[in-house]
């Protein structure tokens, strides 16, 4: 999918061809729902820098504004941003759940954006892979998803970081996000990476496209070969 920039959507955008390009986006997962059921989703990069955040709450607008109930998960615990850019406090978060210092209910914060809702990194995030046992991390996925229709996990950049492998076998799929004129190498990489895991790759977003890219594709899956 080529999306085109990395402005966030808000409650009520205005119709504009970025907002298409996420409607599209949108389109697509609904599509591949109706193949194969899923609700949790990991949104990650081969890099820092990629846009993957801002992909991440667009996407959870987009489907909120479907009427699909969605919540976004702060789990780049070497970066976190989310609650920046939604304008929350970072805690209690979804790392004050998993150490038992918080309820999930504290953790979980409204965006204006009717049916999407936030999940921050929460006060321990420096503590960075040591805090995601398994087992709980992905009990609390579960629970997170009784509650809605979608999750949204994002998460560090898949090269850099082990992390993102920890989290891909515990969601339904992966999406990575990647900015246009990079090198495509690097996204390969990523992808394999995740698939040796046990992760489902099931599509990469080019992020930050221009004019003159915008005849270049409209969507890609990756299916294991460059």
């Amino acid at each position: 999918m080529l999306l085109g920039s990395d402005v966030l959507l808000g409650p009520a955008p205005p119709d504009s061809e970025y907002l298409e390009a996420y409607r599209q986006l949108r389109t697509s997962l609904l599509a591949l729902r109706q193949e194969s059921e899923f609700r949790s989703i990991l949104v990650t990069s081969a890099a820092g820098g990629e846009g993957k955040s801002t992909v991440a709450l667009n996407l959870g607008t987009v489907l909120a504004l479907a009427s699909r109930r969605s919540v976004c998960i702060d789990l780049d615990l070497h970066r976190p941003s989310l609650h920046e850019l939604v304008g929350v406090p970072i805690e209690p978060g979804i790392t004050d759940v998993m150490a038992g210092r918080a309820e999930l209910g504290a953790a979980i914060y409204e965006t204006g954006v009717p049916g999407l809702r936030i999940i921050p990194a929460g006060g321990l995030y420096h503590e960075r892979a040591d805090i995601l046992g398994v087992g709980p991390t992905e009990a609390i996925l579960n629970g997170i998803g009784e509650q809605a229709d979608f999750v949204i996990v994002d998460t560090a950049p898949v090269v850099d970081f082990a992390v993102s492998q920890e989290l891909a076998r515990m969601v339904d799929m992966c999406m990575v996000v990647a900015r246009a004129r990079r090198g495509i190498a690097a996204v390969v990489n990523a992808c394999e990476m995740l698939e040796e895991v046990g992760g489902v790759v099931a599509g990469i977003v080019v992020n930050d496209i221009l004019p003159e890219d915008a005849g270049a594709a409209t969507y890609s899956y990756y299916d294991g070969s460059p």
